[in-house]
């Protein structure tokens, strides 16, 4: 089934967990897969907290986390103008417009509307190529998600950890082939570090 509805992408309506929430999401470019389901799944937040997405796409991971934990507050923080509007459109296909936004910005030059040190938990499945080590996608959207054009993987963890509370979680869902990377980012920032080896 085809919409072009939220944005001027050619789109398909898909569902996940079983058909209880709908997903509008790009035909061609990048679509969603398990990695952002694993990212949900791995924020252990309550209904009175805030949690942060970094880098939403059509929001997969934000939908999937509104419908597991009831009353919970979501913002997604998207530099796609795209993916932003299937995000919104997608909140609000599924009724999530009470408790989950989006906003339009990046991780460099961020809105101020995002306050340091505010959010409760902050998850994000970051681009796991950079931008010189392999052949990007023709696709734009596909290849902004994949790779880090400009913002490198450093960037992600410091924003993630000047956003999240004294004593908050931040997680991420990423490569093993750059684990020590991220452990590199993270290091002298955050304190206990669990990894989770996940399987497609």
């Amino acid at each position: 089934m085809s919409s072009s509805t939220a944005t001027k992408l050619q789109t398909s309506v898909n569902t996940i967990l079983g058909g209880n929430v709908q997903l509008v999401q790009p035909i061609e470019g990048y679509r969603a897969s398990i990695d952002p389901l694993f990212l949900a799944a791995s924020v252990q937040a309550n209904s009175d907290e805030t949690v942060l997405e970094l880098g939403t796409g059509a929001g997969t991971a934000l939908l999937a986390l509104a419908h597991r934990v009831p009353d919970i507050k979501i913002t997604g923080l998207e530099f796609q103008r795209e993916m932003v509007r299937l995000t919104s459109h997608n909140i609000k296909l599924n009724g999530f417009q009470d408790r989950l936004e989006i906003i339009h910005g990046d991780l460099l030059t961020p809105p101020p509307r995002l306050a340091a040190s505010s959010f409760s938990h902050v998850m994000a499945n970051p681009p796991y190529f950079e931008s010189h080590a392999s052949l990007e996608s023709p696709n734009t959207t596909k290849a902004l998600s994949n790779h880090d054009s400009g913002v490198p993987l450093e960037k992600w963890v410091q924003f993630a950890y000047r956003m999240v509370k004294p004593k908050g979680y931040a997680s991420f869902v990423f490569t093993t082939e750059r684990l020590d990377d991220l452990l590199a980012a993270m290091y002298g920032k955050f304190g206990e570090i669990t990894l989770f080896p996940l399987w497609p």
